[in-house]
């Protein structure tokens, strides 16, 4: 089941309930489209029975829409067919250490969406091991992707600083964003304000924890300077308040994991003479390796989650595999629409130029996506890891609280997708 639609803004909470049964599925599909005609707006859908390809009912099916996110679907599919399940992402520092000292340490990685913090403190963790006490200078050998860190058609909200927007690098940590955290405390006394990840940002101003019932009113601003970026926080948090959390994109990814890697290594003991900088693709010693979760479970983030950033580092990822080569959007967006092409299906329309579907960038019909979902379903290689990263009516992702009638059973599997004039939703 696909159905995309593109309505008239003021008229998408007024959408008729439907309570079909596959019986009536038809009147209501003619219902839908009579309402979606009535706001101005578009509609492709199509029901497919899975097991023999039955077309159910259809409306539009081969008018290619902007999906929204249900882009992922292709994505996912794409990514699993190249890469396999069992993939893994590799970061690494690489190097030399001598009497204890490391004159420069390499930060190389290949795409992995998942890298945290938490993960650069493991490879210190390994350099200490290793007898590590002094390093001059931390690279950040960013080759494996290009320099192209703004995803297609993101551009087209270029003062978008939210997370969802964030830019993709071959090494990034923390899915290059960052959270202001503020913690109330006693009145009259300083809230706790600290930045996450570590070493991302300098911190400076006060935030003042106020009387109880005097409500929130928190100033976060971030500048870019020559090296970490500049937090500056001022304002009031009422006491006894909920912590409140800030989360935003970085603009320029290079070097970030650089300096979240320098504080780390500082907070072990570790001196660091030298600053952050880019490079390192000649060095090939290496130190210390972080291995991703495999693919099978990362790809959870864009079925359950929708997370843009990992959709597009993954497109990035599968553009390198498919060229041998500099992992780019462009190569991505075509291994995609290549396999898409490649299956058989109907791919009437089909456009592809990012691999999350934010903003207006790709087109796709109900059919293909019916097409492309049947195919998934059908394929022994592809079934249980591409169903499994799909939200679960009523339980779990963006259909946590839709389909709660069927939560039990659990057999509502979809991929859901919004933008601001468009609603779609296939599975």
């Amino acid at each position: 089941m696909a159905l995309v639609l593109v309505p008239a803004r003021a008229a998408l909470a007024e959408a008729p309930k439907s309570s079909a049964t596959s019986a009536a599925l038809e009147q209501e599909l003619t219902a839908l489209e009579a309402w979606v005609h009535e706001h101005g707006g578009r509609l492709s859908a199509s029901f497919v029975r899975v097991e023999d390809g039955r077309v159910l009912a259809q409306s539009g099916a081969d008018q290619a829409l902007n999906p929204a996110s249900n882009a992922k679907l292709l994505t996912a599919g794409a990514v699993l067919s190249a890469l396999g399940p069992s993939h893994q992402f590799h970061t690494g520092v690489y190097g030399s250490i001598a009497r204890g000292e490391a004159s420069t340490l390499v930060l190389r990685g290949d795409g992995d969406p998942s890298l945290s913090a938490a993960d650069l403190d493991a490879l210190v963790s390994v350099l200490l091991g290793k007898g590590l006490r002094k390093v001059g200078t931390v690279q950040v050998d960013q080759s494996r992707f290009d320099d192209h860190f703004v995803p297609p058609a993101f551009e087209q909200q270029p003062n978008e600083w939210a997370a969802f927007r964030a830019p993709v690098s071959a090494v990034a940590v923390a899915e290059n964003a960052l959270t202001v955290f503020v913690d109330a405390t006693r009145a009259g006394q300083p809230a706790r304000v600290w930045v996450e990840p570590p070493g991302a940002a300098t911190l400076s101003g006060t935030v003042t924890t106020a009387a109880r019932g005097k409500g929130q009113a928190v100033r976060v601003s971030v500048k870019a300077g020559s090296g970490p970026l500049q937090v500056v926080v001022g304002g009031r948090i009422a006491e006894g308040l909920p912590m409140m959390v800030s989360r935003r994109r970085v603009d320029d990814p290079r070097r970030l994991p650089g300096y979240v890697f320098v504080e780390l290594l500082k907070r072990r003991g570790v001196t660091v003479s030298g600053g952050v900088v880019e490079g390192g693709a000649a060095e090939t010693h290496a130190l210390a390796l972080h291995t991703s979760e495999p693919l099978a479970v990362l790809l959870f983030a864009l079925g359950k989650n929708s997370d843009n950033f990992a959709a597009e580092m993954m497109l990035k990822a599968l553009g390198a595999h498919a060229s041998g080569g500099v992992g780019t959007s462009a190569a991505g967006a075509k291994a995609v629409q290549d396999w898409v092409s490649g299956l058989g299906v109907s791919h009437s329309g089909l456009v592809i130029r990012n691999g999350s579907g934010l903003f207006d960038a790709n087109r796709v019909s109900a059919g293909t996506l019916t097409g492309v979902l049947r195919h998934a379903y059908q394929s022994p290689s592809l079934k249980v890891d591409y169903l499994a990263q799909l939200s679960i009516g009523g339980v779990d992702g963006t259909l946590r609280s839709r389909f709660r009638t069927h939560a039990n059973e659990r057999n509502v599997r979809a991929k859901t997708g919004t933008l601001a004039r468009v609603i779609a939703l296939s599975g």
